[in-house]
């Protein structure tokens, strides 16, 4: 019964990050339907800011710059009580721009509700205010919606690895990883949640986010639509840059709110295990569900062979291999700020997002302290 546990959680971990992304290699593309949009629609940019002093002016220069009939775009940037210069870089600003000052800082997703309402475009494009977009990322963005079963798209998010932390390079190539995924499950129409970098919805299918909690805006939009029965895409041309975490640690922290916030609302998520719905419901359940209790699976692994080592020497090699590969993520870990090799990198990273979804999960049973937020920094290069 011991390793019949352990060859199941072994079997669940392998398909979650090896199997599942193997597969979908083998994934037809389907028929692409065959026409352009006649007429471009009205576009709203929903962007929430937080002291983003240092980031925002290269934003609205960007912004500016973008290839898209002026007439159909208007960018809203709502301000949740920064303290920073923020508030002084955005006033002042004329149209397409429409600025928000608030006062208080209530959470992102109070400030996303309160811009939705006031947007009047028929598409809503939610970007983050550190993400510089390509000058046709709009136009690529908004072209599958001639699709009338496209109710979202999110575009490609280019990651610029600096190199500086062991966590900000392994999250380049796991990045690269789930941007193949992503773009599978986008044939498909069931993208398991877009990023909140760059992507786009059609307003009529919006639900205002939940403010009580912390959550995931992007994951949660993304997937409200599926959940209305429309399709999820992913449109590679459309792309937008960022650099990779510029802190281990606040990049730690993000994940575990991101961990945080999915286990928050793990209820309405297991709806998309609906079977009459087959593809979906296996795209979610490995993609998401397997990794979301990955962390679990792992400590139940290492419990068992240990607790079970002198039973077999199978026991013994696993336990050992363990110890060995939780070993080579901690010397990266005390590497820090030094070249190390790219497989310490690899199980670092491994390691440390498991852990963060540990903790989230923990912070996740606990009474929650609201839905507010904290910025995490990124290099600005």
């Amino acid at each position: 019964m011991i390793n019949l546990t352990i060859l199941v959680l072994l079997g669940l971990l392998f398909h979650t990050y090896v199997l599942y992304p193997w597969l979908l290699k083998f994934l037809r593309k389907p028929k692409q339907v065959d026409k352009a949009l006649e007429d471009f629609p009205k576009v709203s940019f929903i962007v929430a800011a937080y002291n983003e002093e240092a980031c925002l002016p290269a934003k609205i220069a960007n912004f500016k710059d973008l290839n898209y009939p002026v007439e159909k775009l208007e960018i809203l940037i709502g301000s949740d009580g920064s303290i920073d210069g923020t508030n002084d870089l955005l006033k002042g600003l004329e149209k397409p721009f429409n600025i928000f000052l608030y006062q208080v800082n209530e959470g992102k997703a109070m400030v996303l509700n309160k811009l939705v309402r006031e947007a009047s475009g028929e598409v809503l494009i939610f970007c983050d205010a550190n993400t510089i977009l390509a000058k046709d990322a709009v136009q690529e963005l908004v072209s599958p919606f001639v699709d009338r079963q496209v109710g979202c798209v999110c575009g490609q998010l280019i990651l610029n690895d600096s190199g500086k932390t062991h966590l900000g390079g392994g999250e380049s190539l796991y990045w690269q990883i789930e941007k193949f995924i992503k773009a599978k499950e986008g044939q498909l129409g069931v993208l398991m949640g877009a990023n909140g970098a760059l992507y786009a919805i059609r307003k009529a299918l919006f639900k205002e986010l939940p403010t009580h909690k912390t959550i995931m805006d992007d994951f949660y939009i993304s997937i409200q639509v599926m959940l209305q029965g429309f399709k999820c895409t992913y449109q590679k041309s459309a792309q937008g840059m960022e650099a990779t975490s510029k802190q281990a640690l606040g990049e730690f922290q993000r994940k575990i709110r991101i961990g945080q916030a999915n286990y928050h609302f793990l209820g309405l998520y297991l709806n998309l295990l609906n079977p009459l719905q087959p593809i979906r419901a296996f795209c979610f359940l490995s993609h998401k569900l397997l990794r979301w209790f990955a962390p679990h699976f792992l400590l139940l692994l290492f419990l068992l062979s240990f607790l079970f080592i002198y039973q077999s020497l199978f026991l013994k090699v696993l336990f050992l291999l363990q110890v060995l590969f939780y070993s080579l993520a901690y010397w990266a870990y005390k590497k820090e700020g030094t070249d190390v090799w790219k497989g310490a990198k690899i199980a670092f990273y491994f390691s440390s997002m498991n852990l963060a979804l540990a903790l989230g999960f923990w912070r996740a049973i606990q009474p929650s302290a609201g839905g507010g937020w904290e910025r995490i920094e990124r290099d600005e290069e």
